[in-house]
């Protein structure tokens, strides 16, 4: 039994981020459409779509977030003296937004409350009242440079409540954000200079892949990891990427289920390369496969880059056709249903057989034709339904039934 990879269908995309990646680009791979918004809309994102924490800086644009150690929410109305912002470590830490999880914001400081005890970074999930209550005190400055006291409050009932001043000043601002205003998105948005929030996100379910400029944290040579701006490619919450390398692109093969990663940044920014002397190149024998939002599989190859100078963009977008190499038989056939499940729960085939059997063989195989599963299934003439147990981790496979040599196939998902 094989499994097989088809082209079924290529589309050249073109996308433009601006000169000096002035946008931010949302983009659809089934529906090779794009929305877009100026990067410099919007100075921090507070994550909408579950219960989570997040909240995000534009990193992108300039905006930077110090804590200030020792200090504490209850320190807002003290003048807080800066020296040493940028250089004393003991005093402010600076934090960046994680580049491989949406849930992991620069207020979070490096921490998901899931993961982490109830501890979300700027406030700490309290048992009794179920809200999570800030405890951190910060210095934000914004998108156009201006330095601001910040903290959060808490986030009750779904509502963030959050205050700031100008560094030194009286003048304190109080603010709400209502995760329902930004109902089935990431991230709901706040801009400081107009003392808004700003709705600039499609959908989650209308986007795969954000092209945008961001802070990436690159290995130096010493072993650690440092801060650098970067414009490249984000991918959706729970949106799986496998990145093949030095494949030649005709060759490329999807790679098994343990190749792909919802890391935000397994595409990221190292399909281009510069030099002084040529300026932008694409990097060669290099293959991203997307498993997007419809749950379908794509290739992404990258074709040329502008560069700041127009931050053009082009890309290979092509649908990939997973199927088997056997001719299917008329007579007998089957549904899985549901075809997509969570988890371990189990899947049900729905099997109608007009094969003169007593047996049935299901088979369950990984996108590389990899055998998982097996079952012999006990068939009569006519309908029979069978409950499927497993333990098969997430993404999708390829499930057969062969009855009497006669073969038919369909697809699963587990998210």
């Amino acid at each position: 039994m094989l499994v097989s990879l088809n082209v079924a269908k290529s589309t050249d995309v073109s996308i433009s981020v601006g000169a000096q990646y002035a946008d931010q680009v949302w983009y659809s791979i089934p529906n090779n459409a794009e929305n877009s918004a100026p990067l410099a809309s919007w100075d921090i994102a507070f994550y909408s779509y579950d219960q989570n924490a997040s909240i995000r800086i534009n990193s992108g644009a300039g905006a930077k977030v110090w804590e200030i150690l020792g200090k504490t929410i209850d320190d807002f109305d003290t003048n807080i003296d800066t020296t040493g912002l940028t250089t004393n470590p003991e005093r402010f830490v600076e934090w960046y937004n994680s580049d491989t999880s949406w849930t992991i914001g620069a207020f979070n400081r490096g921490r998901d409350g899931f993961e982490n005890e109830g501890d979300f970074g700027w406030g700490a999930y309290n048992m009794n009242t179920h809200a999570i209550v800030g405890d951190k005190l910060f210095i934000y400055r914004s998108i156009e440079g201006v330095y601001y006291v910040f903290t959060i409050q808490d986030l009750i009932g779904g509502t963030f409540t959050f205050k700031y001043k100008i560094l030194n000043s009286s003048q304190v601002i109080t603010r709400e954000f209502s995760k329902s205003l930004a109902t089935s998105k990431l991230f709901g948005y706040y801009l400081f200079s107009s003392d808004e929030i700003v709705d600039i996100e499609p959908l989650q379910s209308d986007w795969d892949l954000l092209f945008t400029k961001y802070i990436a944290m690159i290995p130096d040579n010493n072993g650690s990891l440092v801060p650098y701006s970067v414009m490249g490619v984000l991918s959706n919450k729970g949106n799986e990427v496998a990145k093949v390398e030095n494949v030649p692109i005709d060759q490329a093969t999807i790679p098994d289920n343990s190749s792909f990663f919802t890391n935000i940044s397994t595409i990221g920014h190292t399909w281009k390369a510069y030099d002084a002397h040529t300026g932008w190149s694409i990097v060669p024998d290099l293959t991203y496969f997307v498993r997007a939002q419809d749950q379908e599989l794509y290739r992404i190859i990258f074709k040329s880059f502008g560069g700041s100078a127009n931050g053009n963009i082009v890309f290979d977008n092509s649908w990939q056709e997973v199927g088997v190499n056997e001719s299917f038989a008329a007579g007998d056939s089957f549904i899985i249903t549901p075809n997509i499940i969570e988890g371990n729960s189990p899947f049900e085939i729905v099997l109608d057989a007009n094969a003169l059997s007593s047996n049935a063989i299901m088979d369950v195989y990984s996108i590389t034709g990899v055998k998982v599963l097996t079952r012999s299934l006990n068939i009569t003439d006519g309908l029979n339904a069978f409950s499927i147990s497993h333990n098969l981790a997430k993404g999708m496979y390829i499930v057969t039934i062969n009855i009497n040599g006669n073969i038919e196939a369909q697809k699963l998902i587990i998210e």
